[in-house]
């Protein structure tokens, strides 16, 4: 080094250094004097074990002892507690850089004692060894500082603090706290800016936060659509801390949309006046609902970034300008910014059957190419339509470009693509001149959603009209049924089993139940038919039903069940359900006649998962799935439309009904669930059925515990012969002679004293003529003058006591509603046979005034 280079300032290495230095030496030589000391006595040792001086054992225990004190130096120079030199030159970099610093920087000790001083400081001191405390304490507000910045130190925190002297500067001060060799040091760093300067940057902080804070948004983004600067009122609007916001990381798009930013790219490259303005955006942020803004944008020439003030949309713009040039253009702009953001599908064709413009709605809907600049021609729209839809549009069109007509023409039409979509066209034209047609204005709506709900609500209603005849035709056939299986009955008690004509009258009874249970079908399909819903834990009903099924599906088809963690229970009847589960198991086994494999697996469907679905009138919910699928040959398109329709089969004339799937369907119905059904031709077919969740109340466990009760009574008097005997007086009302005349028969063959009456206002006469005298009504429901349910209500504002039984071809919920709520009768289900009547009015007379029955039906609700 020079001597030039060797002093700094004038100020040589030595003095520099010799502050840092001084304190080290003394333990260098300490250390070194160890050192000695210990190779001298390591000669010794040596010599004397050279001439075998030592005994052998106090030698081993002194090399063992100086062993280890060599291991302790090496430990103590590796870690740096001793050291042998100062390396005093391993501090003169860190010195030079502090010397070309413009801050005055001093190190003090915890005292104050200055230990060093950079160049910059010893201009300030005048080459005095004073720390700030002393330099600066003639100011009494500089000391407080001082005073405030040392307390900190000592507490081992940084400080910074803004001292303002006499004349044009102002000073900022820090210290910072830190340990050299075990002593607490301090680097105290003072810089200083003119008061000018200062209040620039005061103002320009100020300028900032009324940027910040300004009652309008601000915003700039570059041409990727990065934005690089938002203020607070913005990120307020949208819902998110500006604290979180990054330059470049934020894009626009994400806030307006793909289709909002493809309106803004398309503005400002066509656009050659400024600014911009895009009257209505939406702005999506912070998970808060979209904010509606106007936005005024301008192009930075400098770097191709864009700026904007944004407004509310409620907020208006001064239009202080004289020139209606200018504010005329702003107007076509502002309707080009409408015409683009309209929900319908907008392009205006000119008389060259050229599409001259098109809003984002129409481009999507005909899938156009946004990136092209040129007009596209009208066949790359009539080419996205079928081909009998684009002759029809394509004539509309023409006629409106060569006659103008008034009057819009609408034009149904369906899209090309594998999905069957729709959409209807209003053609007008709009006219330059008198006469002349300047082009044609073409809008799209697509009606496929509309279509869907159409030919919903006509299927609804076609079924809904079905299932009224339907139950119409069954409530006949019941009271006919009726009255054969009761004649039947009387005539098997006057026959024996070895009459030949025993046979017969079996024959004829079996075929009256075998029509009572297609009438049941009929009832299901029309939701008419009894159910007697329980909690039911399907993964035990479908181990029950296993043996069943597998049987049913024969050898050549293979079952597998699949069934789900942790089901909910349902609340469902189930007999009927087990009909519907052999039901969708025959159709699957008659759908694989070469064999396959018929798959019935269950699982839980939480209301999220239940959101996705596309069904129509389906209710989001928590439901069990039922899904029954099998590996046949699928159901065409045409056919899958129709299968839940009754009557409707596929089978050979006098194999099938055409009721089972329309049972199925009014059973799950019924029952308050969905079925969907997903097929095609050679992927079999997937039925999925929805059942509720069942959540158990106070009120469900009480009638849960009552039908355990009757079920159990059941099971111990089944095989036990039953007295059907009585001595009461029975009311019979029914409209039907024959079920009248049988009801009498049945009951009076069991020693019942029976009165009759052919409707309700008879029967209130009969009651009135027989005060006091009878004991129960068994009454049909569905009767001229008086039905029922309003006999039911006289008789017992009368007779509050009195009991009571509904007999009907309908269900018990077909009537329910018209009785109060706390009304105690039982039910019996047509068709019914001699045993089962004197049953019911046995069961009846035996229940107590004070306990409200439950509804009791008959063995064939559950058919």
């Amino acid at each position: 080094m020079s001597a030039r280079d060797s002093s700094i300032c004038g100020f040589t290495e030595t003095e520099m250094t010799s502050s840092f230095v001084e304190k080290q030496s003394g333990g260098v030589i300490f250390w070194r004097v160890i050192a000695a000391l210990a190779v001298i006595v390591g000669g010794v040792f040596s010599w004397c074990a050279a001439k075998q001086m030592l005994e052998p054992e106090l030698l081993l225990i002194l090399l063992g002892a100086y062993a280890g004190i060599g291991m302790f130096f090496l430990l103590c120079a590796a870690s740096g507690a001793c050291r042998f030199s100062a390396d005093e030159q391993n501090w003169l970099p860190a010195i030079v850089s502090l010397e070309l610093l413009e801050q005055a920087v001093v190190l003090t000790n915890e005292h104050g004692s200055v230990r060093y001083m950079n160049a910059a400081y010893r201009r300030l001191s005048e080459n005095r060894r004073e720390g700030l405390d002393v330099l600066l304490g003639y100011d009494e507000t500089a000391a407080r500082i001082i005073y405030r910045l040392n307390r900190s130190a000592r507490e081992g925190h940084e400080g910074q603090g803004e001292i303002d002297l006499a004349g044009n500067f102002v000073y900022t001060v820090t210290v910072k706290p830190f340990r050299l060799d075990g002593h607490a040091m301090r680097i105290w760093a003072l810089s200083r800016q003119s008061k000018k300067q200062s209040v620039l940057v005061g103002d320009l902080q100020d300028a900032v936060s009324h940027l910040d804070y300004a009652p309008a948004g601000f915003a700039a983004w570059d041409g990727q659509g990065r934005i690089g600067y938002l203020n607070a009122t913005l990120a307020g609007w949208l819902g998110f801390d500006l604290a979180t916001f990054t330059p470049g990381e934020m894009m626009l798009g994400t806030l307006v949309g793909a289709e909002n930013m493809a309106r803004i790219h398309e503005a400002l490259t066509h656009s050659a006046a400024m600014p911009v303005v895009m009257p209505e955006l939406d702005f999506r942020s912070g998970g808060q609902q979209p904010r509606r803004l106007r936005l005024y944008i301008t192009r930075v020439m400098e770097g191709g970034f864009f700026r904007a003030i944004i407004l509310p949309v409620d907020a208006r713009q001064p239009h202080s300008s004289p020139d209606r040039t200018v504010q005329g253009g702003q107007d076509i702009l502002q309707f080009k910014n409408y015409f683009d953001i309209s929900p319908v599908a907008l392009a205006v064709i000119d008389e060259t059957c050229t599409v001259k413009r098109a809003n984002m709605r129409f481009r999507q809907l005909f899938n156009l190419n946004t990136g092209r600049e040129e007009p596209q021609g009208l066949q790359d729209f009539l080419a996205m339509l079928e081909q009998g839809s684009a002759e029809r549009a394509g004539l509309a069109i023409r006629q409106a470009l060569d006659h103008g007509t008034g009057q819009a023409i609408a034009v149904e039409a369906v899209l090309n693509g594998e999905e069957e979509r729709y959409v209807r066209l209003y053609i007008n034209a709009v006219r330059q001149g008198e006469s002349d047609v300047a082009a044609v204005v073409l809008s799209v709506i697509e009606t496929t959603e509309q279509r869907a709900l159409e030919q919903h609500m006509e299927h609804s209603q076609k079924m809904q009209a079905v299932g009224q005849l339907a139950g119409g035709i069954a409530h006949d056939f019941n009271n006919v049924l009726t009255a054969i299986i009761m004649s039947c009955d009387f005539l098997l008690g006057n026959h024996r089993n070895s009459d030949p004509s025993h046979q017969d009258i079996m024959n004829i009874k079996n075929s009256a139940n075998r029509a009572a249970s297609l009438v049941q079908q009929l009832l299901a399909f029309s939701r008419r038919q009894t159910l007697r819903p329980e909690v039911l834990d399907l993964t035990e009903r479908l181990v029950d039903l296993r043996p069943l099924v597998t049987k049913l599906v024969g050898h050549t088809n293979r079952l597998e069940l699949e069934h789900g963690r942790a089901l909910w229970p349902v609340k469902a009847d189930g007999a009927e359900l087990g009909r519907v589960i052999m039901n969708l198991a025959a159709n699957a086994r008659d759908a694989m006649p070469a064999g396959g494999v018929l798959k019935i697996r269950t699982a839980n469907i939480i209301e999220p998962e239940s959101r996705n679905f596309d069904y129509q009138n389906f209710t989001p919910g928590d439901y069990v799935l039922i899904e029954v699928s099998d590996s046949g040959n699928g159901i065409a398109p045409g056919i899958l439309a129709k299968i839940f329709d009754p009557f409707f089969t596929t089978k050979e004339v006098g194999k099938g009904t055409g009721l089972g799937l329309s049972t199925v369907y009014g059973i799950i119905t019924q029952t308050g669930g969905y079925i969907h059904c997903d097929s095609g031709p050679g992927r079999g077919a997937r039925f999925s059925i929805y059942l509720p969740r069942y959540v158990e109340n106070a009120q469900d466990r009480q009638e849960s515990r009552l039908a355990q009760e009757r079920r159990e009574a059941e099971k111990q008097v089944i095989n036990k012969p039953v007295d059907l005997s009585g001595s009461a007086t029975v009311l019979l009302v029914e409209d039907e002679d024959a079920v009248r005349m049988g009801g009498m028969k049945a009951l009076q063959s069991r020693g019942y004293t029976v009165l009759e009456a052919a409707s309700g206002i008879e029967a209130l006469e009969v009651m009135k003529e027989n005060d006091g005298q009878i004991d129960i009504v068994v009454s049909d429901v569905v009767m001229p003058e008086m039905d029922g349910p309003t006999l039911f209500k006289e008789i017992r504002t009368r007779y509050p006591d009195m009991k009571f039984v509904f007999v009907s071809g309908y269900a018990r919920d077909a009537f329910a509603g018209k009785l109060p709520e706390d009304a105690q009768f039982a039910f019996l289900a047509k068709p019914f046979s001699l045993k089962q009547l004197a049953t019911t009015v046995k069961e009846m007379l035996a229940e107590p005034n004070t306990v409200s029955p439950a509804p009791r039906e008959n063995s064939h609700a559950a058919l």
